[in-house]
């Protein structure tokens, strides 16, 4: 328990960076916990975060492998939410990602990720830690963009992916009790690589419960 709470500690820790993004529509200050990107701007309501190489966030079910170091731009969501977002990865090396976050602490999150998978498809994938991975590979895609939505609801956690933003298809339904305080927001990872840029544009986010897992509303 107090492995967990300093693991907690050390991740929310304040960041100089914690501001308010113009045209962003997120009610909260959104800011970097103790892992910082490589560089990040923001501009016309995108988001456009660069990660160091050798960063990730994972752990392996073998226990082989474990690291928590991806820079996390967050900001703590309403019980309830819907957050979507159109997401561009500028692959380069296997496992490069950008992905939206829910996460309590380093032992204890949901990653839904755009990644460049181990065959180096680009693939949507969901990385469920509690406290270990289970790792699900979903749907290639051969753009370098897509948009996805992340929705809580009470325990429930909803995550689609769409190719336009309007129509939404539902690629897992997981219950994930968190009982502590959560962050919510945007990750860009890069493994193996040395780097990775990612833009979040198009962001919407709304407090509101999914009443219908299979009919997102616009």
């Amino acid at each position: 328990m107090l492995r967990i709470l300093l693991l907690s500690l050390i991740l929310w820790s304040p960041s100089a960076k914690a501001q308010q993004y113009q045209g962003i529509p997120i009610p909260r200050t959104l800011s970097f916990g103790a892992y910082p990107p490589k560089s990040y701007t923001h501009s016309g309501g995108s988001i456009i975060i660069t990660s160091p190489g050798h960063t990730d966030m994972y752990r392996a079910a073998d226990h082989s492998y474990s690291i928590f170091n991806a820079p996390f731009l967050s900001f703590i969501p309403d019980q309830d939410f819907v957050l979507s977002a159109k997401i561009t990865v500028q692959f380069r090396q296997k496992w490069d990602a950008g992905a939206i976050l829910l996460a309590t602490d380093s032992l204890h999150y949901i990653k839904f990720g755009f990644e460049k998978d181990y065959t180096l498809k680009n693939r949507v994938v969901s990385v469920v830690t509690d406290p270990y991975s289970d790792d699900c590979n979903s749907i290639a895609l051969s753009s370098e963009d897509v948009y996805y939505c992340m929705a809580k609801t009470g325990d429930m956690v909803l995550l689609y992916e769409s190719s336009d933003g309007k129509s939404w298809y539902l690629v897992r339904e997981l219950n994930f009790p968190m009982h502590r305080k959560v962050r919510l927001g945007f990750v860009a990872q890069s493994p193996v690589g040395n780097g990775c840029t990612v833009t979040f544009s198009q962001i919407h986010y709304n407090n509101r419960k999914v009443t219908d897992p299979y009919n997102l509303p616009q």
